[in-house]
C-alpha cells in the first residue's frame, strides 16, 4: 500500500546530504507551528521528520548531528525574541558589547535546551537497534507512549521545573501545548490532561505517523529484497502497516474519549463578580530597572491613570505592572499614593522591590487599605541573566549588568513557602506570578490546590522590540486558564495586558507599547479540575 512512498523516501533517506536538509526544513515547519506564527496544525506532524531521520540513522554520530540541527534550528527560530534585547544602550553598553550580549543570551539557552532534547532522539535510536529488519518491526504503542513521555519529561520536569538544578538555563515557552491555545479542538482537553499531557499526545500522534513509514537501507541485500512482488514479503509489509494504522486509531479513540468527556461549565461554583481595574503603563526600561531619580514620575504617571475617568463607586482591586514601584523604601512619595487611592479601590496590587537582609527579591506587594494590611509575594523563579546570573563567574562583566537592578546586582529567589495573597475582607485568594514564572505550571497548580480562585501575572516585556514574545506569552496565559478554568488577569507593563475567561478566551486586550486602562468585572470561582487535582 505505502510501498511506492517507502521508496522514496528510504532513497531520499540514504543520502547524507539530504538528511541534514530534512533536518533543517522539519525544524523550519515545526516552529512555525509557534503561537507567534500560527499554523498549529504543524506541531502535529513537524517532529516526524525527526523521527525518521533517528530511526533510520546509520551511527551513533549521524544521530548526534541530524539531531542537533533539527534542534538548534528550531530552538534559535522560537527563541529569535530574546535577541531584540538589542541595543542595550539603556544599561550604558556600546553596541559591540550589547550585540555580543544579545547574541549570547539568544545562543545560550538555544544551545543548551537543544542538547537536553537529544536525550530523546537517543531513545528513539536505541529502541530501533534491537528491532528486527527483516520482520519490518516498528514501535509499540507502549513504546511510543514512553517516548512521548521522556520528551514531556524533558520539556516539563527539566525546562519547566524552577526547582530543578538543570533548568539553570532554559526558557521554557516553546513547548508544543502552547501552540494549541488557539485550537479550538483542544482546549477541552486542557482541563484534563494540562499541557504536559497534551504534549504527550502531539509526540505520540507524530511518532504514530513516522510509525507508518519504514525506511531502508538499500546497501543492505537483505533489506531490499522487502520491496520485490513476492506475496510473503509484502503481507510483512502490510502486517506492520496494519499495526501501525491500528495503534493510530487507538490514539485518536482516546482522544475522542477525552474530548467528549469535556468539564461542565455549570461545575464552576462562581462567587461574587469584583470590580477590577488595570493599569499598563508602558514605562521606559530604564526607569523600572536601571534609575531610581525619575520614580516620583513614574508614580504619577500611573496614579493619573489609576484615578481617570473613575466610576461613582468604589472598585475592589487596582493592578500595576511588574515593578510598577520599583524601590523598596516606603517614602513619603508612596505614603501619599495609597491615601489617595485608598478613596476608590479597597486593595491595590502592585511590583515592587524588596529587601530582606542580603536579599532583594522581585515581588507583588497586596495593600488592603481598610485593614490597612500588606501581603507580599516573592518572586520564586527568576530569568537566568535577566534576573540574576547562572554561573556569575564564568561570564564577563558586561553580561553580568543584565542582571542589574535599581538597587543591587541581581536578585534572589524566594525558597520559603508563601501564603497565597487574599483580598480585603473577603474569603478571595488568587495565584501569583511574576513575568517568566507563568511558564511554570506546577507553581501555578500548587497555588490553585491551596484554594486560589484567579490567577494573576504581572510582567515587563518591554525590554524586547519585537511582538514575538508578546504572542508566545499570551497564548501561555490562555493554556493556564484552561487548564484550571480560572479567568487570568495578565498585567504587563508594555502589554499586552488582558482580562482571559475561563474558556481561555481573550474579554479585553490592550494596544502593545501603549498606555492604557482596562476595567472590567472579573469572575472567581472555587472550582478544581482533572488536571488542577491530579496533574503533573
Amino acid at each position: 500500500m505505502l510501498r511506492p512512498l517507502n521508496i522514496i523516501i528510504s532513497k531520499f533517506l540514504n543520502s547524507s546530504v539530504y538528511r541534514i536538509l530534512l533536518a533543517f526544513i522539519a525544524a523550519l515547519l515545526l516552529s512555525a507551528s509557534l503561537s507567534s506564527f500560527g499554523y498549529y496544525n504543524l506541531a502535529w506532524v513537524g517532529l516526524a521528520p525527526l523521527i525518521l531521520l533517528n530511526k533510520s540513522a546509520k551511527t551513533f554520530s549521524n544521530l548526534v548531528i541530524e539531531s542537533l540541527v533539527f534542534f538548534c534550528i528550531y530552538n534559535l527560530i522560537s527563541f529569535i525574541w530574546i535577541f531584540s534585547i538589542h541595543p542595550l544602550s539603556w544599561l550604558g553598553l556600546q553596541p559591540i558589547e550589547s550585540g555580543i550580549i544579545a547574541n549570547l543570551a539568544w545562543l545560550i539557552p538555544s544551545l543548551y535546551q537543544s542538547c537536553f532534547l537529544l536525550i530523546f532522539s537517543i531513545a528513539i535510536w536505541l529502541i530501533y537497534q534491537f528491532k528486527s529488519k527483516k520482520k519490518l518491526e516498528e514501535l509499540s504503542l507502549i513504546e511510543i507512549i514512553i517516548l512521548a513521555f521522556i520528551w514531556a519529561l524533558i520539556q516539563y520536569k527539566v525546562f519547566a521545573n524552577g526547582n530543578n538544578p538543570f533548568s539553570i538555563f532554559a526558557i521554557p515557552i516553546n513547548q508544543l501545548a502552547y501552540s494549541q491555545a488557539n485550537n479550538a479542538d483542544i482546549k477541552e482537553l486542557l482541563g484534563i490532561i494540562g499541557s504536559p499531557g497534551l504534549e504527550i499526545l502531539i509526540v505520540s500522534f507524530n511518532i504514530l505517523i513516522a510509525n507508518l513509514i519504514h525506511v531502508h537501507n538499500f546497501s543492505n541485500s537483505q533489506a531490499k529484497m522487502f520491496y520485490t512482488n513476492q506475496a510473503s514479503h509484502g503481507m510483512i509489509e502490510i502486517n506492520s502497516l496494519t499495526k501501525s494504522l491500528f495503534n493510530l486509531a487507538l490514539l485518536i479513540v482516546l482522544f475522542t474519549g477525552i474530548k467528549l468527556s469535556h468539564f461542565d461549565h455549570s461545575k464552576l461554583e462562581a462567587m461574587n463578580p469584583l470590580s477590577v481595574r488595570l493599569i499598563q503603563a508602558n514605562l521606559d526600561r530604564k526607569d523600572t530597572r536601571a534609575d531610581l531619580n525619575n520614580l516620583s514620575n513614574i508614580i504619577d504617571k500611573q496614579k493619573l491613570l489609576s484615578l481617570k475617568d473613575l466610576s461613582n463607586a468604589k472598585s475592589d482591586l487596582l493592578i500595576w505592572s511588574e515593578a510598577g514601584i520599583p524601590s523598596p523604601d516606603r517614602t513619603q512619595l508612596t505614603n501619599d499614593l495609597f491615601t489617595s487611592l485608598a478613596e476608590n479601590y479597597d486593595s491595590f496590587l502592585y511590583g515592587t522591590y524588596r529587601e530582606n537582609g542580603l536579599d532583594t527579591f522581585n515581588s507583588l506587594s497586596l495593600m488592603n487599605f481598610e485593614q490597612e494590611l500588606e501581603q507580599n509575594y516573592n518572586k520564586q523563579f527568576l530569568v537566568p541573566f535577566g534576573e540574576y546570573t547562572p554561573l556569575i563567574n564564568l561570564f564577563p562583566t558586561p553580561i553580568k549588568r543584565l542582571a542589574h537592578n535599581t538597587i543591587g546586582s541581581g536578585f534572589s529567589s524566594m525558597k520559603a513557602k508563601q501564603k497565597l495573597l487574599k483580598l480585603n475582607g473577603e474569603n478571595i485568594k488568587f495565584a501569583s506570578s511574576i513575568c517568566f514564572e507563568l511558564l511554570f505550571p506546577e507553581l501555578i497548580k500548587k497555588q490553585v490546590n491551596k484554594g486560589a480562585q484567579f490567577i494573576v501575572n504581572t510582567n515587563d516585556l518591554s525590554w524586547f522590540s519585537n511582538t514575538i514574545i508578546n504572542d508566545l506569552f499570551l497564548a501561555v496565559a490562555k493554556v493556564r486558564a484552561l487548564e484550571h478554568k480560572k479567568e487570568l488577569i495578565l498585567a504587563a507593563n508594555s502589554g499586552y495586558s488582558s482580562l482571559i475567561s475561563a474558556d481561555g478566551e481573550i474579554v479585553q486586550l490592550t494596544p502593545l507599547n501603549s498606555e492604557a486602562h482596562l476595567d472590567f468585572m472579573l469572575s472567581p470561582n472555587k472550582c478544581k479540575t482533572f488536571y488542577s487535582r491530579y496533574g503533573w
